[in-house]
């Protein structure tokens, strides 16, 4: 995989010659793949997508991108695994039972990507995550414990967990 290092100015740039595209080719500015989805990863630092990545604090690196997309990842195979099992009603009364979002103060660039994936890309709508995904609380932590669980099951195991496999990613002790 190739990435393209931009400076906060050639960002801009680019940013600005893609808001005119937009003005330009209002068939092109739409949809997941659209140009105005394009300019906002530019805008924001979301450079999985694209391809890119930068060393800016403010910006998603690449495995933070991949991060938050295994973690939704997660969060819909232990739904499905839970439906399977007979265990969703325990699932949903547990408090890392669903997927709550990102502390908007403290963990904002995940906030922002995980809300551009959802409502910009159009990815894991099958999840029905309403919008204001702003936990209020710090969530990675969390997240990252229960992504170590789950990244430990074998691959092929992960599509098919057991009711005892849902019950130790999601009751994990901080």
């Amino acid at each position: 995989m190739s990435s393209i290092e931009l400076t906060p100015i050639e960002r801009m740039l680019l940013s600005n010659q893609l808001r005119i595209l937009e003005e330009l080719c209002p068939d092109d500015a739409s949809g997941p793949r659209g140009l105005t989805a394009r300019r906002e990863a530019i805008d924001e630092g979301y450079f999985l997508d694209n391809l890119w990545m930068y060393p800016d604090s403010d910006t998603m690196s690449e495995e933070e991108c991949k991060e938050v997309w295994d973690t939704l990842d997660m969060f819909d195979r232990l739904q499905t695994g839970a439906e399977q099992q007979g265990c969703l009603e325990w699932l949903n009364e547990q408090p890392r039972g669903s997927f709550l979002g990102y502390d908007g103060n403290h963990e904002t660039k995940f906030l922002g990507f995980v809300d551009y994936t959802l409502y910009r890309l159009e990815k894991w709508t099958f999840l029905n995550i309403p919008r204001g995904l702003n936990s209020h609380a710090r969530m990675r932590p969390s997240y990252q414990a229960m992504l170590e669980r789950w990244k430990a099951i074998p691959v092929r195991g992960r599509y098919q967990l057991s009711e005892e496999q849902i019950r130790h990613i999601v009751e994990v002790d901080l």
